[in-house]
């Protein structure tokens, strides 16, 4: 059953409120310190000293719960998570501090470790929740091949997942950081399975609003690396980058996109709108010259500093869209 990966989902674990790391904590640079593959001293140090040590060794932050660790020879081979919930509660039940995916995404990078050379992406598993693999070069370090065969891990020297246990309305009751690859406790038939005359076609459907993003968000930086905004010619110029943005959510695939490529979806379509709104906000009348029933549009709005603020709160996302339409593309080969 998937919901086991490498060890046994038993604690609590609410983490945003950790106790906050030390430079000394950091490892000098050391990509595994305090995350999986790092050392169970250095793990301690951020999290304090174990309330059980058996296979499983649990911690427990102040006021929150429980982290479950797995070590091999004193090295973080897998840790887990479980949000805020009764103990006993169905993970597919929605529990009162269930994690949003994206809430999720950012708590799971606390874990993993910082020298991430390689993404494949986010897959579905067979009951709808969401793994991803990566490759770690310092963990092809720590953990010899026989380490992976002795856990049943799969995949190569190197490699680890995350899996995102969703409930049944979506949010994440559980997260698990590992060892290995998606071939080891979960079953993954959209990931691996050749992709579909459908999925393929979405794909191709967002490669024009992707394109319009990146290269109105190229302008963009270009236009910030010196702002000049009692500069007419340098505000014509911040227009195109206005409309790139409207044209780009205006673009995005109509209706649902495939279960493979639902995240992927969900998340560009996020990205978009987030500029879009920016756009809109800033010049108001771009819908109706789009429209062609203006001739130009003013930016009677215009804030240059409120303007800064909200690209930046939606440069992540942005970000985010990019990763995953590169990961996807690389997967379909």
């Amino acid at each position: 059953m998937h919901r086991l990966v490498l060890i046994t989902i038993t604690a609590l674990a609410l983490l945003t409120s950790a106790t906050p790391r030390t430079a000394a904590q950091e490892g000098r640079g050391n990509p595994l310190a305090e995350r999986l593959g790092g050392d169970r001293k250095g793990f301690e140090d951020r999290y304090g000293d174990p309330v059980s040590d058996n296979e499983l060794v649990r911690y427990e932050t102040p006021g929150h719960g429980a982290i479950d660790v797995l070590y091999h020879k004193g090295y973080v081979l897998s840790v887990t998570l479980i949000a805020d919930r009764p103990l006993d509660q169905s993970l597919t039940k929605p529990g009162r501090g269930d994690w949003t995916v994206e809430e999720a995404r950012e708590l799971t990078l606390t874990f993993l470790p910082r020298d991430v050379e390689q993404r494949c992406g986010t897959a579905i598993t067979d009951e709808g929740d969401l793994v991803g693999i990566l490759h770690i070069p310092a963990l092809a370090e720590r953990f010899s091949a026989a380490t992976y065969r002795q856990y049943e891990a799969g995949g190569r020297q190197g490699d680890c997942r995350y899996l995102l246990i969703r409930n049944k309305e979506g949010g994440v009751a559980a997260i698990t950081v590992s060892i290995g690859n998606a071939e080891a406790g979960v079953t993954t038939p959209e990931a691996t399975a050749a992709p579909t005359a459908e999925e393929r076609a979405y794909l191709r459907e967002l490669e024009e609003p992707r394109d319009l993003l990146e290269q109105s968000l190229s302008r963009y930086d270009e236009l910030m690396a010196d702002p000049r905004p009692d500069d007419p010619t340098w505000l014509n110029q911040l227009v195109y980058a206005f409309i790139g943005w409207v044209t780009s959510a205006n673009g995005m695939p109509a209706g649902d996109p495939p279960p493979r490529h639902a995240e992927l979806g969900a998340t560009c379509e996020e990205a978009a709108a987030a500029l879009d709104a920016v756009a809109r906000a800033q010049a108001p009348g771009i819908d109706a010259w789009l429209a062609g029933e203006a001739d130009t549009f003013d930016l009677v709005e215009f804030d240059l500093a409120a303007l800064q603020i909200q690209v930046e709160q939606a440069r992540a996302t942005v970000d985010e869209c990019f990763a995953l339409l590169d990961a996807a593309k690389e997967a379909e080969g």
